[in-house]
């Protein structure tokens, strides 16, 4: 589960689940809460309580930025509060060359 709120030009996307595992959907939400990102610069996604992330979760992730990337568009991606076995898995896939990684 996800909740997801608009802010500006910030869409704030809190991760409610302790897995990101492909089960999230993520892109397909975020396309539902915010059909029409034109004006959006940023995608804050709040992992307080992911303590787990498989390669679906990172496709996942991937695919939000291509979808808020395409043609002239720059919007910023940012990862907040992930803890440490998370962000080890972040790394070794490079993450941080399309996110913003901030460790709790």
């Amino acid at each position: 589960m996800v909740e997801i709120e608009k802010q500006g030009p910030v869409l704030r996307v809190n991760i409610l689940h302790t897995r990101i595992d492909g089960d999230a959907l993520l892109l397909g939400r975020i396309q539902e809460a915010c059909p029409d990102g034109a004006d959006l610069q940023q995608i804050e996604f709040d992992f307080k309580h992911v303590e787990y992330i498989n390669s679906l979760g990172i496709t996942d992730l991937v695919n939000v930025h291509r979808a808020f990337n395409e043609g002239h568009r720059e919007v910023t991606l940012r990862l907040i509060n992930v803890n440490r076995k998370v962000n080890a898995i972040l790394e070794l896939v490079d993450l941080s060359k399309i996110a913003e990684i901030t460790l709790a």
